[in-house]
């Protein structure tokens, strides 16, 4: 019986070309998302479970895509693994959607930072990794910061986050960690290549997104829906920004879990938070203030992000 790996198969430094176009993807999806959630609801093309289902057909077209262009077809094995991790996901992904409708993507992010400490219990007590001081500590910092960020906005009640918020954001945590554990599992350890886990997570989301709309949706009432608002080009631009910086974000997700691990892609959506917060604060005023809690919440990420990555 093969023994479960988590190791590391590549470093920070040689993967800071990838870590970059994630994170400028990331605050593109954010943006986009949050511009189009606030739009006029009667003006909105899609409902969140159909751009869920969207982002998943683009996510599963483009690695295909890419596995024609690179070599032929190849049989693949069925596997019913990769729909938990999709199930995770397209129930994560809904709940990000809607939350963008009351709250911001800074202060929604603040809120899911909790899955840093759930992803590095994890590692701890089931799968019996090494975690030193230093980076417990370190993934203590990674989540401050965050907090920090949103210190004074929430003090000064700017920023109303009810209790239904609260419990919805601990939900997604727990998913998360969840959906980046179990795939990182099967990235490192299950025999198929790269691309046919990928297809089979993605056919898997696509399924179970399509199956979800069928059973929520007033199908008739949606077809009506989409043929009034086609002369809405603007909104339709944000669907496009959205769908495409959501799924170009996600195909980098399991390039860094497989290179790095869960963590380090949860301390980087952290820093993109923090990136998110200074665009946000110039797009968005209302809902984001750059202040010194701003900078001291960088000083206290990047001491988290050090303690986490020193190897003694």
């Amino acid at each position: 019986m093969l023994k479960t790996t988590l190791e590391r198969t590549g470093t920070l430094r040689t993967s800071l070309a990838l870590i970059g176009i994630f994170l400028t993807l990331e605050v593109s999806k954010q943006l986009s998302n949050f511009g189009l959630m606030k739009s006029p609801k009667e003006q909105r093309p899609l409902t969140p479970s159909l751009l869920v289902v969207l982002v998943e057909v683009v996510k599963m077209l483009v690695v295909v895509v890419w596995q024609i262009s690179r070599d032929s077809p190849k049989p693949w094995r069925a596997s019913l693994k990769f729909a938990i991790p999709a199930v995770c996901y397209l129930v994560n992904n809904s709940l990000h959607l809607n939350a963008l409708a009351v709250t911001s993507p800074p202060v929604w992010l603040v809120l899911v930072q909790t899955r840093t400490l759930f992803t590095a219990l994890a590692y701890k007590f089931v799968f019996g990794r090494e975690l030193r001081w230093k980076q417990g500590l370190g993934c203590v910092l990674v989540v401050s910061s965050i907090v920090l960020t949103k210190f004074s906005s929430l003090r000064e009640d700017r920023n109303t986050i009810s209790s239904a918020i609260f419990v919805r954001s601990q939900i997604s945590a727990l998913l998360s960690s969840t959906a980046s554990l179990t795939i990182e599992t099967l990235l490192k350890n299950d025999g198929r290549s790269f691309v046919e886990q990928q297809v089979w997570l993605y056919l898997w989301g696509t399924l179970l997104g399509i199956t979800t709309v069928i059973y929520t949706e007033d199908l008739p009432a949606l077809v009506q829906h989409l043929e009034t608002v086609s002369w809405a080009w603007p909104v339709w631009a944000l669907v496009g920004g959205a769908v495409t910086s959501s799924a170009l974000a996600g195909l980098c997700i399991p390039q860094i879990v497989k290179r790095l691990d869960t963590v380090v892609k949860d301390y980087l959506v952290a820093l993109n938070n923090l990136v998110l917060g200074g665009v946000t604060a110039v797009i968005f005023p209302s809902e984001f203030s750059f202040d010194w809690h701003y900078l001291l919440s960088l000083a206290v990420l990047v001491a988290g992000i050090f303690l986490y990555e020193k190897k003694h």
